[in-house]
């Protein structure tokens, strides 16, 4: 026996990938492609929301003023009389047809919003002076059938507060 431990010679093997080597990643393609296709779809479709926004605008603003006109109108005090509801009814269709129409001018409607939103943003059941200022400040946007201010006279006009001071 020989003291040579090591076994013959070894065969030459195939090495791995020799004959037909694979490219990890593919030239031009990959997640940056894909990537860039989702970000471009995603880029469309903010455009064409952006653009349907502006275009439905208005009927967006007519639509959630008739949304916050029902939540008012459901919770009008039960003893408050059909002249005061005729007349705050009167008013909001004023204002709804003023602003289907009319460009409006930014800072009236935004004093306008603040009315609206102050007075909805209440859990309570609104009180009769609540209401009148309010049918006040939605006459006031549209201009008022005899520009008077809502009917209140004298020194009352000057110390009543109106819904956004509140």
């Amino acid at each position: 026996m020989s003291s040579d431990s090591s076994p013959g010679p070894q065969p030459v093997g195939r090495k791995p990938f020799e004959s037909a080597p694979r490219r990890l990643a593919e030239p031009g393609g990959g997640c940056s492609r894909m990537a860039a296709i989702g970000c471009a779809a995603a880029a469309i479709l903010v455009g064409v929301a952006l653009l349907a926004m502006m275009l439905k605008a208005r009927e967006l603003v007519v639509w959630s003023l008739s949304n916050v006109r029902t939540e008012i109108e459901q919770r009008l005090p039960d003893d408050l009389p059909e002249t005061e509801r005729a007349r705050l009814s009167s008013a909001f269709e004023g204002v709804l047809e003023k602003l289907r129409s009319e460009d409006l001018d930014a800072e009236e409607f935004r004093r306008l919003q603040a009315a609206l939103l102050e007075f909805a943003r209440r859990r309570e059941v609104p009180d009769r002076e609540q209401v009148r200022r309010l049918a006040e400040e939605l006459e006031q946007f549209v201009g008022g059938a005899d520009g008077s201010d809502g009917g209140v006279e004298g020194d009352a006009a000057e110390t009543a507060p109106s819904p956004v001071e509140i």
